[in-house]
């Protein structure tokens, strides 16, 4: 909606199309801004449909294992990240020993964004111990030359503290209005830092504060200009939706799961980035959903019918199995982390998510499996060990 505002009061789009003209009509973008916020409308009604239901069959999530799993987990892609550039936004797809390439792979599915956010809901420890979590997690972030991680961990201590919240904010009104006076001045430096992370040049353009907050910062975090941009710009991808394939939807969902090799090489994400005849190497711009949609009706009402679809059932596998997580906030990770492939519209988004909440329950049930067996296996006689 700060988008949409940004556009009608400075005639441009913000985020990655910050300062190019809109020229449909005010009741065409009213028009999209609604259909932007549809997916968080069917979040939603999912997490209400799911938070009426009691899950049938749970998997215990030891606090300890959870803990020791998380921590293990963090510091082992932080490793990746200074050795192989793992992860790291910007670069090649890392080349590592063909010793290690396995390991990498199969952690890879248990993705440490998402498992975060579950430690943070659900850590019951002491707060020195989250707090070392959760600035291990921003370093990863870090080195993994993005910013996302903030809002992860923003929107987890969000739910965790929601109902200190309000007490909050009555009793530190100073410290609130000092943190909204320095957070624009913060948020252009951590652009900076990013750009000189992912070793390209800063913006050398003059914000004004509310360029940095609204322009910068809401439109990295909105895909409603991007979306928009795209039924700007339909001449152009009438044509150019002929080189896409019309499976490409379920093709990103799969590579999703089993690997970006399998990822289809023209996607809508990258010919956004091309519109004006540019490539860059592993840099794409979100076309949300609603211009991913549009993109698929031009290629035909089927293919609409069938990526919707997806998109619809990934969303539901994610809910399915977070709910099978005996912890509290279930629904509450279900729907945190559903935000970020229902802004950007991707399908290996949505697969990649539904895939490591998979794996969490595949992980700890497995956990629970060695525990028992540890403590259900009778302890061998003196005798018999030393024979």
């Amino acid at each position: 909606m700060l988008s949409f505002g940004y556009v009608q009061l400075t005639g441009n789009f913000n985020g990655d199309f910050f300062g190019v003209p809109a020229s449909l009509s005010p009741w065409t973008e009213a028009g999209l801004l609604l259909l932007s916020l549809v997916p968080y409308f069917f979040a939603w009604l999912l997490y209400k449909f799911f938070s009426r239901r009691r899950a049938k069959f749970t998997i215990a999530v030891p606090h300890r294992a959870l803990t020791v799993t998380f921590f293990l987990l963090v510091l082992w892609f932080i490793a990746l990240a200074l050795k192989y550039d793992v992860g790291v936004l910007g670069k090649e797809i890392y080349d590592a020993p063909a010793a290690i390439k396995p390991f990498i792979q199969i952690s890879n599915r248990l993705n440490p964004f998402y498992l975060g956010v579950l430690f943070i809901l659900t850590h019951r420890g002491t707060a020195k111990v989250r707090w070392t979590g959760i600035l291990l997690l921003i370093t990863l972030g870090i080195l993994r030359a993005g910013l996302g991680v903030f809002l992860y961990v923003g929107l987890a201590l969000l739910i965790r503290n929601h109902e200190r919240l309000g007490t909050y904010l009555r009793r530190h009104r100073i410290t609130v209005v000092a943190v909204i006076v320095i957070a624009p001045t913060f948020i252009a430096q951590m652009y900076d830092f990013r750009s000189s992370l992912r070793e390209s040049a800063p913006s050398d353009t003059a914000m004004t504060v509310t360029e940095i907050v609204v322009a910068r910062l809401v439109g990295r975090l909105s895909s409603y200009s991007n979306s928009t941009y795209v039924f700007q710009e339909s001449n152009h991808f009438q044509s150019e939706v002929r080189r896409l394939d019309p499976n490409y939807y379920a093709q990103q969902a799969l590579g999703g799961v089993i690997g970006v090799a399998f990822l289809p090489a023209v996607t809508p994400e990258r010919m956004l980035i091309g519109v004006d005849g540019t490539d860059y190497f592993d840099v794409s711009f979100m076309v949300g959903v609603p211009g991913n949609l549009y993109l698929a009706w031009l290629i035909g009402p089927e293919v609409f019918v069938v990526n919707i679809v997806l998109m619809a059932v990934m969303s539901a596998m994610v809910f399915f199995f977070a709910r099978r997580l005996r912890v509290r906030y279930t629904n509450e990770f279900a729907l945190v982390l559903l935000l970020y492939p229902l802004t950007s519209g991707v399908g290996n988004e949505f697969s990649t998510l539904a895939t490591a909440v998979a794996a969490f329950c595949v992980l700890f049930l497995l956990i629970n499996v060695l525990s028992m067996q540890r403590l259900t296996t009778p302890p061998v006689a003196l005798n018999q060990t030393l024979h």
